[in-house]
């Protein structure tokens, strides 16, 4: 996945972490991957990253970048979560709470950032595709599933959600 912070540009391949810093680059801009390739350096990073893992999502937020789940190429499904701090270059694993069960093993999901909140819905694991709602407090790492009290779109995967907020005319 690619994102933007102030003026780096990240991206995040199952081999590496790169970072480029581009003066003009806005976290709204498309962005020219060839053209900043050249620009690319391999981050030096500390802890343990992730493993290699498909379908997972990420958000950013207190400067750091938070994935969770998603699938190795052997199939084997996680539901952890693991930070990178933008400002040490460092992997850690997030001691996680819960006042109520947490999301299972998944891929697939959409997840969207409000604030503080890291929301997720659906994706699949091997149960088949997932309907559940999810919302993960990057303050204090405790995930609360979200009652479902109005009918939500069917079970779904690879699929999209973003949090909008209409601007003021």
């Amino acid at each position: 996945g690619i994102f933007v912070l102030a003026n780096m540009v990240f991206f995040l391949s199952p081999l590496f972490l790169c970072i480029t810093t581009q003066p003009s680059v806005k976290p709204t801009d498309s962005i020219n991957l060839p053209a900043l390739y050249s620009n690319w350096k391999k981050v030096k990073d500390q802890g343990t990253p992730p493993p290699e893992m498909n379908g997972h999502s990420s958000v950013v937020a207190n400067n750091a970048m938070h994935i969770f789940g998603g699938c190795t190429a052997q199939g084997m499904c996680s539901k952890d979560v693991f930070s990178f701090s933008i400002l040490n270059n460092s992997w850690t694993v997030p001691r996680l709470q819960s006042s109520v069960k947490m999301p299972s093993q998944r891929e697939g999901h959409s997840s969207a950032l409000v604030g503080q909140l890291m929301y997720i819905h659906g994706g699949s694991n091997y149960d088949g595709a997932l309907s559940d709602f999810f919302v993960l407090n990057l303050a204090n790492m405790e995930w609360t599933a979200i009652e479902q009290k109005v009918e939500l779109p069917g079970p779904r995967r690879f699929h999209s959600m973003i949090y909008y907020t209409p601007h003021d005319s």
